[in-house]
């Protein structure tokens, strides 16, 4: 006997979950980009000294993007949810 008495037939509905991962993956993206953007605007002012700057605020945008416009991992939380269903 579970003494916490927690159900263990718990009915997980799918929908939030949909819409929470994209909620959160854009506002990681944009945090990201605006991060990047900051970080290569900083660089420019000082291009003589800060080029490492430039280089990490490229890259924070490159990931930016990319985390904002992943829409594999959607593909993935359907077949997961799929498999939650049966």
């Amino acid at each position: 006997m579970n003494k916490y008495n927690f159900s263990s037939n718990i009915v997980h509905d799918p929908e939030p979950r949909k819409n929470m991962n994209k909620v959160s993956r854009t506002i990681t993206g944009i945090i990201t980009i605006t991060l990047g953007i900051y970080i290569t605007y900083a660089s420019f002012l000082d291009l003589a000294k800060d080029w490492p700057g430039l280089i990490f605020g490229i890259v924070f945008i490159i990931i930016g993007f990319f985390i904002l416009f992943n829409k594999k991992e959607d593909d993935i939380e359907k077949i997961k949810d799929t498999k939650l269903k049966n």
